[in-house]
Order: structure tokens, then C-alpha cells, then sequence
């Protein structure tokens, strides 16, 4: 049987917030093969990450991301539904 790794993207809530903040990430992210892309989306009141990897878990981006000092967690793939 073959293994096949699967490309998947992983969200997270971070405190990314400067310019300097995220050259530091760029520089840890980047040099991980493993991670194909990645983006912060700093419109967003979670300062999110996106991070398409190749069969690489959340908690190996979440080692890397807290070692520099950041805090980074999973934001949940479900959205909550308000009912009235």
C-alpha cells in the first residue's frame, strides 16, 4: 500500500501583529519543506494564519510560532450558530 501525504490548510488565531513580527515567521515558515504556502490575514481581528502544508500537524506550526515568542492556536473549523 502506497502512503500518500495530503495537502491540507491549517488555521490559526495568532498575535502576529508587526511587520517585524511577521519577517520572523517568514523566515521560520519558509525554510520548513513541508509548508507550501502560508498568509496572515491582519483585516481580521485574529490576526489568522493560513498555512497549507504537506502532511505536517497544527501542533508542529503552533511549536514553531510559539518559539519565536507569538502565541498561535487552532481556531475550529465549525462555526458557531447563534440561537435565539
Amino acid at each position: 500500500m502506497r502512503n500518500t501525504l495530503i495537502n491540507q490548510i491549517l488555521v490559526f488565531k495568532t498575535n502576529i501583529l508587526t511587520a517585524n513580527a511577521e519577517l520572523h515567521v517568514a523566515h521560520l515558515l519558509n525554510a520548513q519543506s513541508n509548508i507550501l504556502q502560508w498568509n496572515i490575514d491582519h483585516d481580521d481581528i485574529d490576526e489568522v494564519l493560513r498555512v497549507v502544508v504537506l502532511g505536517m500537524e497544527a501542533e508542529h506550526i503552533i511549536i514553531l510560532i510559539e518559539s519565536l515568542g507569538l502565541c498561535c492556536e487552532v481556531l475550529p473549523n465549525e462555526v458557531p450558530i447563534n440561537r435565539f
